[in-house]
């Protein structure tokens, strides 16, 4: 008698392997095909690299959230390389690992940094979105053509508290 292992069940997670390939997945999002919502569907993306150990530690917790959200959310990941580091940079990733909530047309509503003592931040920020409307300022807003950030929204916004303070200040 042979034993045959189960089929291993594909990923939830897509490898996104440039900026082109990330920007296809958020015009896909921004149909809301998955939650239905009005301003497309959300997207989580995990940056990380291959030799970050709290990468590897968060890795089986991202993909069980994969499996808990996936008829509402696209999850994607993007691993750091030589090759990648401008992309990393377009996308202002800094630490990993990092993780960026999307929404379809909009824009990055919020980053987050944590290891695997802090991953529950994660998953609250993703039920945050999920659970409805937040109009908070986007940390980039998208252009048309959902290819670039054309503003840093909450930059902009921090330099007009700036401003109105030192105006009111003087």
């Amino acid at each position: 008698m042979t034993l045959v292992a189960a089929p291993e069940s594909p990923s939830k997670v897509a490898t996104v392997a440039s900026l082109d390939e990330f920007y296809d997945k958020l015009t896909v999002a921004s149909k809301g095909m998955k939650s239905g919502h009005k301003d497309g569907d959300l997207v989580c993306i995990k940056f990380y690299s291959s030799w970050c150990k709290s990468c590897k530690a968060i890795a089986p917790k991202y993909d069980a959230l994969a499996d808990k959200y996936d008829d509402r959310v696209y999850f994607c990941e993007m691993r750091f390389t030589k090759d990648m580091k401008e992309t990393f940079s377009d996308l202002q990733v800094k630490k990993m690992p990092s993780f960026q909530f999307w929404r379809g047309e909009k824009g990055r509503l919020e980053t987050k940094v944590c290891g695997p003592s802090k991953f529950r931040e994660v998953g609250r920020t993703l039920e945050k979105y999920l659970e409805g409307d937040i109009h908070d300022p986007l940390e980039c807003e998208l252009d048309k053509e959902l290819r670039a950030c054309i503003a840093d929204s909450r930059a902009a916004e921090q330099s007009r508290e700036d401003f109105v303070l030192i105006a009111a200040g003087s």
